[in-house]
């Protein structure tokens, strides 16, 4: 995300899973909130239509947004959906990631219901029901919100939910670094440096030459932070100055800010890695000096700089 506007979209719901049946009793507030940034305006909380919950009382305070629990679930565990999600974006925030905490003041054993009850308390937790569940859905590791056998608990249930970018309005849209790529290596040159990678790039069947995205985003001084993989969706996204670039497996398409450009070759998955083309990934990032010398096997990116 870029730091421009008061109210900034999240552009993905929070889906929160009971972990068993009846689990959450009526009255138990649930908060959800992020390191350093508010989110701002209500937030829409919706519920599934089988398991028999209800919420009530939904509203942003101070930056946090919470929901009561206003009955329990049936037969079935709740699947409780946060959307609409808005930020306020501070221009003073550092570069980075910043965690998103769901957590519930009851269940962790703050009686005022006050988040930094819970943050601070340094006595073992009292045994007031705890949370286990995938909060966003779809991760296989469990991020425990609060074990009642344990001392410790964790009240982050994503991390690196939000990924800040020091890009702003004034920042160039084009990179202008000189890069070269020799094929079959494992390393490219960016600018006066030599960057090694961890694998190579390569010339598909159709005569493309494809570059390892991850490696040679972050050789070219994009966080890794800011490359992200969806597993579910088999797509990638690199957040690079004021650009989003998205791109899915097996499509011949990359989406740069929400606007669909033809690609050259479709992006393909070779030993757990995505590869892009050389001139689709030049495109995205706005090069237009893109040259392939025949007898090296060697690509470059703004020679002529």
């Amino acid at each position: 995300m870029q730091i421009d506007y008061r109210n900034t979209k999240v552009p993905t719901d929070v889906v929160i899973k009971e972990a068993e049946a009846g689990l959450w009793d009526k009255n138990v507030t649930f908060a959800l909130s992020l390191d350093k940034i508010n989110f701002d305006d209500d937030a829409k909380v919706t519920v599934d239509d089988k398991s028999g919950l209800k919420v009530k009382d939904v509203k942003t305070t101070k930056g946090v947004v919470t929901f009561k629990v206003d009955s329990k679930s049936d037969d079935k565990p709740a699947e409780v959906t946060v959307s609409g999600l808005t930020l306020f974006m501070d221009r003073n925030l550092p570069a980075g990631a910043y965690d998103l905490d769901v957590f519930s003041p009851v269940m962790l054993g703050a009686a005022d219901g006050n988040r930094e009850t819970v943050t601070d308390q340094k006595a073992p937790i009292a045994d007031n029901g705890f949370l286990s569940q995938d909060i966003l859905g779809k991760s296989t590791t469990k991020r425990v919100v609060a074990d009642i056998n344990d001392d410790f608990y964790s009240t982050t249930a994503k991390a690196g939910f939000v990924n800040i970018i020091t890009a702003g309005r004034e920042d160039t849209d084009s990179f202008t670094t000189k890069v070269v790529v020799p094929v079959g290596e494992k390393y490219i040159v960016s600018g006066e440096n030599k960057v090694e990678i961890d694998v190579p790039a390569y010339i598909n069947a159709n005569g493309y030459t494809m570059l390892p995205l991850r490696a040679v985003a972050v050789a070219l001084g994009i966080n890794t932070n800011n490359v992200l993989w969806d597993q579910s969706t088999r797509t990638a996204t690199v957040m690079y100055g004021s650009k989003i670039i998205n791109m899915t497996y097996g499509q011949k398409v990359v989406y740069v800010n929400g606007a669909m450009i033809p690609a050259t070759a479709a992006v393909e998955i070779t030993n757990d890695r995505m590869f892009l083309g050389l001139r689709d990934l030049g495109n995205a990032l706005g090069v237009t000096d893109i040259t392939w010398d025949q007898a090296t096997k060697t690509a470059t990116l703004n020679g002529g700089k």
